[in-house]
């Protein structure tokens, strides 16, 4: 029998033996599918026979999509698998070959010495999880507690983002590890287990857990997407950390241009709580325009009076104030501003929104400037989000639902370019850093939307209206 009608034949066999189910049933070549569901079966002869035979026509892809189950799963048939998918390992993909050879070292040592001799100084080498699957994506958030809500938008967002786009996509599984409220022990006990099985990592939603997290992903060479962590810092804590916009330091430079700095005297006035990327991205944008910053200053949260700051703003002629802090803070600004009769353009972020303050502030806000928080998706782009957003949350979609959506597109991406191990995802994620200065340095991906922005308003009779960019 020629090659090509034994592989015909195994293809009916495998259909013939029945169909399994999918992750996703339109994306997955029926021969790939069933092999896969018989590796979900208990292990037994027949089973295992029926893999092996598959093995001979299994593409690097496929061995790799199978092998993302573990022991418990594929039996004494992943040696078989792992060996087939090193086999087929080309020597330009290094790093998925070394994931691959340890993960045989870990099966049967004796077998890949005997096998790869002279391959052990690259098993010495052995990254710390090669069981950790390009197919499967870890999304760290808190269960329970007050961000449930939360976690739950940005797993259906990673969910939505990761769905199979064409023949040519193979389904990746999205999994959950819980890291508890406000609780470090949990979340390294979650980020333990995830570093074993996931290929590329999503969270958290607070800082404090997504350093951690950054830390575990630096040692364990695992690719790390922060999605909505505040403290932009974290994107410089390594190599294979990334952040999904937009930044701070952008809607700085946003505002910075929608407000015409140019040959202006400048300050910047900002909380110590405040994101210092916001004040950066503007200032920078501010000196690129042109313009003379004259002042930086920062303040306590929460400071009762401004009236030294005030002073000082107007001792230096500052004609144009860009400032963030609580819209409490602002109120007391403001009213300092007014009674030193000092006259000034002011810009900030959403706290100088009118809904964040009394009515009787309004008059106050007349003309003041501000960039909103979040990017403003094409009208179709939403409507298509808020639908599916609705089918699994409830509701349209959030900020953090279209944050999670940003990257479970960024890593479908880079899944659909083939990659195949961690590495390989952070090597494709790389590829879509915002390129220069502060941006690229932090790791801020560039979402690749056509129709995006980040909307500028200016505060006109208590209404925001949309400033044209």
């Amino acid at each position: 029998m020629s090659r090509r009608a034994a592989a015909a034949a195994l293809l009916i066999g495998l259909a013939a033996l029945g169909a399994v189910p999918r992750d996703s049933p339109a994306a997955i070549p029926t021969p790939l599918a069933n092999a896969d569901g018989w590796a979900a079966q208990p292990p037994g002869r027949e089973r295992d026979r029926i893999l092996e035979r598959w093995l001979s026509y299994g593409a690097l892809p496929e061995l790799m999509w199978v092998l993302r189950r573990g022991p418990e799963e594929l039996g004494p048939v992943e040696t078989e698998l792992v060996e087939r998918a090193i086999d087929r390992t080309p020597p330009a993909r290094p790093d998925l070959r070394r994931r691959l050879l340890a993960r045989l070292a870990a099966l049967d040592l004796r077998r890949a010495r005997k096998r790869y001799g002279a391959m052990a100084g690259v098993v010495a080498e052995a990254p710390l999880a090669p069981r950790a699957s390009a197919f499967r994506i870890g999304v760290l958030a808190p269960i329970g507690g007050p961000y449930s809500d939360y976690a739950t938008a940005l797993d259906a967002g990673v969910e939505v983002a990761l769905e199979p786009e064409g023949a040519a996509s193979l389904p990746a599984e999205v999994r959950v590890w819980d890291t508890g409220d406000d609780d470090p022990p949990r979340t390294i006990a979650a980020l333990d287990s995830a570093v074993q099985r996931a290929g590329v990592l999503v969270g958290e939603l607070l800082s404090a857990p997504t350093e951690i997290a950054a830390a575990a992903a630096r040692v364990y060479g695992t690719p790390l997407v922060s999605p909505t962590a505040t403290d932009e810092r974290i994107g410089a804590m390594g190599p294979r950390v990334y952040q999904i916009g937009p930044s701070g330091y952008q809607r700085g430079e946003r505002l910075a241009r929608a407000m015409s700095l140019g040959g202006r005297r400048v300050g910047l006035l900002t909380s110590t709580a405040s994101n210092p990327a916001f004040a950066q991205g503007f200032a920078d944008a501010a000196l690129a325009a042109g313009a003379d910053v004259v002042s930086r200053a920062t303040y306590a949260p929460g400071a009762p009076s401004f009236r030294a700051e005030a002073h000082d703003l107007t001792t230096r002629k500052v004609e144009v104030l860009f400032w963030d802090g609580e819209p409490g803070e602002a109120d007391a600004l403001l009213r300092q501003l007014a009674h030193d009769r000092a006259s000034m353009r002011i810009g900030g972020g959403g706290a100088l929104a009118p809904e964040a303050h009394h009515a009787e502030m309004h008059f106050l806000l007349e003309g003041v400037q501000y960039v909103a928080e979040e990017w403003t998706l094409p009208p179709g782009l939403r409507s298509t989000l808020d639908s599916a957003s609705s089918a699994r949350t409830g509701s349209p979609a959030s900020p953090v639902f279209v944050r999670g959506w940003l990257a479970g597109r960024a890593i479908r991406a880079a899944l659909d370019a083939g990659a195949l191990a961690p590495e390989e995802i952070a090597a494709e994620l790389a590829k879509r850093r915002i390129p220069g200065g502060f941006l690229e340095s932090h790791g801020f991906l560039e979402p690749g939307i056509p129709g995006l922005e980040l909307p500028v308003y200016t505060i006109s009779r208590g209404k925001s209206v949309a400033v044209e960019e």
